[in-house]
């Protein structure tokens, strides 16, 4: 019986160039195929964009990839990050030199002419780091802190002030909705 490899293989030999959505459901093979494929000699020479809806198989292929390659070979893949993760490694791990960059005379030069050149799409840098600041402190408190956060922002913003039973939901990572307990600004979890 065919499989996805073969499908691959005919579908890459009949196309060139293209993009082919493939479809099928969990567990059929798709993203094992694809390591297989890239692998075999045939196919050493070609670039390939692969992209899932799964990150946590987007980094088990890379990890079997890696390997599987001979100790000292380059990478035979790059795997792009989504925008939110690259935002946050380079909060926590470059934050000095981000905000160094941000402040250099020719960053300042080409963020005015691009405001100039594009008006629409003007960038707000003051709003940029307030947005990264709020995202650090975001991200340094436990879930049970959000409410005390996030309610005077909210308040700025016009919303009306909220009482102490107003209606909050967030989803935690790990199960269903996270509401405020009885009466409190704070909420509960899975644990």
């Amino acid at each position: 019986m065919p499989d996805y490899v073969d499908y691959y293989d005919r579908t890459i030999q009949n196309h060139g160039v293209g993009f082919k959505l493939v479809g099928g459901g969990t567990g059929l093979g798709k993203t094992s195929a694809i390591r297989k494929l890239i692998t075999l000699p045939a196919y050493q020479g070609r670039k390939f964009i692969y992209c899932a809806n799964r990150k946590q198989l987007l980094e088990e292929m890379a990890q079997e990839l890696k390997s599987a390659q001979p100790s000292g070979s380059p990478a035979c893949y790059v795997m792009l990050r989504r925008d939110l993760e690259v935002v946050l490694d380079t909060l926590k791990n470059h934050q000095n030199a981000f905000y160094d960059l941000l402040g250099q005379r020719i960053f300042l030069d080409n963020l005015s002419r691009w405001n100039d050149k594009y008006r629409l799409k003007r960038v707000d840098l003051p709003a940029v780091k307030r947005a990264c600041k709020t995202l650090k402190e975001l991200l340094s408190l436990e879930i049970s802190q959000l409410p005390q956060l996030l309610l005077p922002r909210i308040t700025r913003a016009g919303a009306a002030r909220p009482t102490s039973n107003w209606p909050i939901t967030l989803w935690c990572n790990r199960c269903s909705p996270i509401s405020p307990s009885s009466g409190a600004r704070t909420f509960g979890c899975c644990s």
